[in-house]
């Protein structure tokens, strides 16, 4: 995504370099989750991000090192614990960064207050724009987007029953939905900025 511009370097030489789009959709930044529950409360899967647009280098730089691509895990998914087998590759010209997960203690609370645990995918950046003073200066207007496919044991109570929640206010967009399809769990959520400008009338949507 975005555009290739030339310019002359100081050797009179040309060259050319990309800047960010300005669509929202050209800069989606997607984690998808394919994960299982034990009936010991155990969860294993894998985890693909797949940053597009100007998210390839804002988390991996130009030169991709196996340290970038770590820490790129790690300012998405806060507190991460229980992953390895850390891969990086590109499909098609776009990179995707695939981890397993592993052993991970799954479940939380007691008696029917039982939850699963998931690995919590909230990229620390965005999460941070609500705590700035207005107006707030974006690089590129951006989509982040999560999907997630749990099983569960065969064992387990159905106790989920499917939902949805759209919040549309103009430029800053949430939804997200979950159904139950015997004893799996599939859920998205999806949030965009479509402005690289937020105003102090829409900073309190992010809070």
């Amino acid at each position: 995504g975005g555009k290739k511009i030339f310019s002359l370097n100081n050797d009179g030489r040309l060259f050319s370099r990309r800047i960010p789009s300005h669509k929202s959709s050209d800069n989606r930044l997607s984690a998808v989750m394919d994960l299982n529950l034990t009936e010991h409360g155990i969860m294993n899967g894998t985890v693909k991000l797949i940053p597009r647009g100007a998210w390839s280098t804002f988390l991996l730089g130009r030169n991709v090192t196996e340290g970038a691509v770590r820490g790129a895990v790690l300012s998405l998914f806060p507190g991460l614990n229980n992953y390895g087998d850390v891969r990086y590759k590109m499909v098609k010209g776009i990179p995707e960064i695939e981890f397993k997960i592993e052993n991970k203690p799954g479940i939380g609370g007691t008696g029917r207050g039982i939850l699963a645990i998931l690995p919590f995918f909230e990229p620390v950046f965005v999460r941070r724009l609500g705590n700035y003073e207005p107006p707030v200066e974006l690089k590129f207007p951006f989509i982040v987007d999560n999907e997630i496919t749990l099983s569960f044991p065969k064992n387990a109570e159905e106790a989920l029953v499917s939902g949805k929640t759209v919040k549309n206010p103009d430029k800053i967009n949430y939804s997200d939905s979950y159904q139950n399809r015997r004893h799996r769990l599939l859920a998205e959520a999806r949030f965009e900025i479509n402005m690289q400008s937020i105003s102090s009338g829409n900073l309190p949507l992010l809070r």
